[in-house]
């Protein structure tokens, strides 16, 4: 990690060029999965549509199987990102800074310490807490609407 001086005594994480380029690779890659994502449900749509004037029952069958895999993709999606913000709040604990030593940045991040790093933090561990009841409240409603079609 390259720590700088900036401007007054002010210490700077600089940019990672290789984790910018992955990430920017990542975000590509998951706008066109969810392209494909989105082609796929709008098909699936016209095909329950077609079984539906046809078998109504089994029509409904196969919008269960889609909730309840869009409620494992769920819990799975807020377990992985919930992890790895619970372990970078530890890091900034354990270090007291932020971001933690070893962290590569997308862009010149200023190094903060002390209170403003717990204050950090806690802001993480508020935001993982909050994203987790959002992902509660989510698979709540996925069971009440497979409680309507079932």
């Amino acid at each position: 990690m390259d720590y700088s001086t900036y401007k007054e005594n002010q210490e700077l994480v600089k940019t990672d060029k290789n984790i910018k380029r992955a990430i920017t690779f990542v975000i590509v890659i998951v706008i066109v999965v969810g392209i494909i994502i989105f082609f796929y449900i709008q098909r699936f749509q016209m095909d329950i549509l077609n079984i539906a004037e046809r078998s109504p029952q089994l029509a409904l069958e196969k919008m269960a199987g889609l909730v309840g895999k869009f409620k494992i993709i769920n819990i799975g999606f807020i377990s992985l990102i919930s992890l790895y913000f619970l372990y970078l709040a530890y890091k900034v604990f354990r270090f007291d800074s932020f971001p933690p030593p070893g962290m590569k940045v997308i862009r010149d991040t200023k190094l903060v310490r002390g209170k403003s790093a717990k204050a950090k933090g806690f802001l993480l561990i508020f935001f993982v807490c909050t994203f987790i009841i959002f992902g509660f409240l989510i698979n709540s409603y996925l069971d009440r609407i497979l409680t309507m079609i079932k």
